[in-house]
């Protein structure tokens, strides 16, 4: 009767007959192999202690003793890490950097360089991208990494990796006695991308050279950038990074589900966001069990699941409370580094303001009906399902926009309509704002009516603007970004804040209006700091437009309850906000 490796796993071997069969049955996360007689089990520490436990007559053979060691050494490790007795102290003199890191970055590269598996915690602009290029040549020249896969947002990508500019973070921040190739993925290149392609693929076989990879995570579920990850896993020595991490929150997804199977054939991985659970405490499972199941210590999302959250038992999908975050947070704190902008940044301040926005009378009445008609939708539901009530407040926050949805008789929306002929409320207050303002503007919005409806009253006023939304091309983007940070005779950007509110720097403006929000804290936190980073030399005025009584305050309260929730896990202590 032994405990032998099998594959990746763990697997019992047990004679048929033996009362331990039955044992076996017990075993979380076991499955059978009838043609072997095994009991197969993924290698989570917790299985392995209920197997130590349960099944103390069994031999563990050298292997499987061998992987019981070492993920007991790595949460003894982890343990130390959370309980913050680690030494900072180490010595990185002699270690070649192109630029010298901050004492932030140089805390972070300790901690981060010898863990298989770790996660950068740090906020926009406090140079984490910089920390994982160190990582990286750190263990290049240890032999441990011959390449580094990054997956990142689609607006992110290229500011890892671009060959068009020599403005990109690995031309930035690579370590000067790093020979390295980089390239990004395109699924669809250009002649010169291709070209460029061809030139990093070249050096696929030269292990002299630390290959860098960037892909974006939007595109992990089709057949062909899943193909060329895998290729590149299977041909070097990776580090598996995901930027901006929360991408990958979502358990169910197909692009999340990729990433954990891609990982599995990475030596090392990392985890980056300043925001990881921001939405929910829930979005941690797959970002740190892409890390190492073992870190949270739940063998299924079940269980994870009913140990941090009380579910609501109309919608099993909604979370009423979460508890235990006190130990959610230990757990997350023993495999990262937490840093705010406010602890080593010398950032000047945010200031934040609401200016009141009354609608028009026939903007007021579309409002009220609607909101009638939203509550006689939901009265009639038997079930009430989140899909239904968050469609009805989508259409009240267009009428805030002023714009009111067309519904069929089956009660689908078919289109939108604007109310009124001349510019909506908010947007008059837009312009009103950015003509009381001498430097840039940036205008964020949750609707791309609202960005056609931004640009057309700002080339109205004479106002040079540029947008972008999911329609830009990823050139325009580019373009876009760099001539807003650069000419002085550009002022407005607008943007939609899902597609540019992450990854980009807009530090020339130092006033952000928001025409509106999304549900989504994450949302509103990265936005905010395309202007607060590295290089910002006032402070920032963010303004809120805000329809009294509406829907628009309730979007506010929200965020700011994610955002308390976020801040007790990641142990930001108490933060005044909006």
């Amino acid at each position: 009767m032994r405990v032998i490796v099998y594959e990746e796993n763990l697997a019992l071997d047990i004679p048929p007959g033996h009362f331990y069969q039955e044992l076996a049955k017990t075993l979380p996360k076991r499955r059978r192999h009838p043609s072997k007689n095994l009991w197969v089990f993924p290698p989570y520490l917790s299985v392995m202690l209920y197997v130590k436990e349960h099944l103390p007559k069994l031999n563990w053979e050298a292997g499987a003793e061998a992987r019981y060691y070492e993920e007991f050494a790595a949460e003894e490790y982890r343990r130390k890490v959370a309980a913050g007795d680690i030494d900072f102290d180490a010595e990185l003199d002699g270690t070649p950097f192109k630029y010298p890191p901050y004492e932030h970055q140089r805390k972070a590269l300790v901690m981060g360089r010898d863990q298989k598996v770790f996660a950068y915690l740090m906020d926009q602009g406090t140079g984490k991208t910089k920390v994982i290029l160190d990582d990286a040549a750190y263990n290049f020249r240890n032999g441990i990494i011959d390449a580094v896969l990054v997956v990142s947002p689609n607006s992110v990508k290229t500011n890892w990796v671009n060959t068009e500019t020599d403005d990109d973070e690995v031309n930035k921040h690579m370590a000067p006695d790093m020979p390295y190739v980089a390239a990004a993925f395109f699924a669809n290149p250009t002649a010169e991308q291709a070209k460029d392609w061809d030139f990093f693929y070249s050096h696929i076989k030269r292990r002299d050279y630390l290959l860098v990879l960037s892909m974006n995570v939007e595109g992990l579920w089709t057949k062909k950038a899943e193909a060329t990850a895998r290729d590149f896993l299977k041909r070097r020595k990776v580090m598996m990074v995901v930027d901006e991490s929360t991408r990958i929150g979502n358990r169910t997804s197909k692009r999340t589900k990729t990433a954990l199977l891609l990982r599995k054939m990475a030596p090392l991985a990392r985890i980056a966001s300043g925001t990881p659970v921001i939405k929910s405490p829930l979005r941690a499972y797959s970002q740190f069990g892409f890390l190492d199941p073992n870190i949270l210590g739940s063998n299924t999302f079940a269980e994870f699941q009913s140990r941090y959250a009380v579910m609501s038992s109309k919608d099993p999908n909604i979370a009423l409370r979460f508890h235990n975050t006190a130990e959610l947070a230990d757990k997350i704190a023993g495999v990262s580094y937490r840093v705010m902008k406010t602890e080593c940044l010398d950032l000047p301040p945010k200031v934040y303001q609401k200016r009141t926005i009354y609608m028009g009378t026939e903007q007021a009445g579309w409002y009220k009906k609607m909101r009638v008609d939203s509550l006689v939708i939901l009265s009639k539901e038997h079930r009430v399902e989140a899909p239904t009530v968050l469609t009805q407040l989508l259409r009240l926050q267009q009428i805030t926009a002023g714009y009111l949805p067309q519904i069929n008789e089956l009660g689908e929306q078919v289109g939108i309509e604007k109310i009124g002929s001349g510019p909506p409320p908010k947007i008059a207050e837009a312009m009103q704002i950015i003509e009381e303002t001498e430097g840039k503007v940036i205008v964020w919005c949750k609707f791309k009516f609202e960005i056609a409806e931004m640009y057309e009253a700002c080339q109205a006023a004479g106002v040079e603007a540029v947008t972008f939304s999911g329609d830009t091309t990823e050139s325009d983007r580019l373009r876009h970004r760099t001539r807003f940070q650069t000419d002085p005779t550009l002022k407005v950007f607008i943007g939609q804040v899902r597609t540019g509110g992450i990854g980009i720097t807009l530090h020339a403006a130092a006033t952000v209006v928001y025409l509106s929000n999304t549900f989504s804290t994450e949302d509103r936190v990265q936005s905010e700091d395309r202007a607060h980073r590295i290089g910002q030399t006032s402070h920032v005025n963010y303004y809120d437009l805000i329809c009294p009584n509406t829907v628009d305050v309730r979007i506010l309260n929200v965020l700011r309850e994610n955002k308390r929730v976020s801040d007790e896990i990641m142990r930001d202590g108490y933060q005044s906000w909006i």
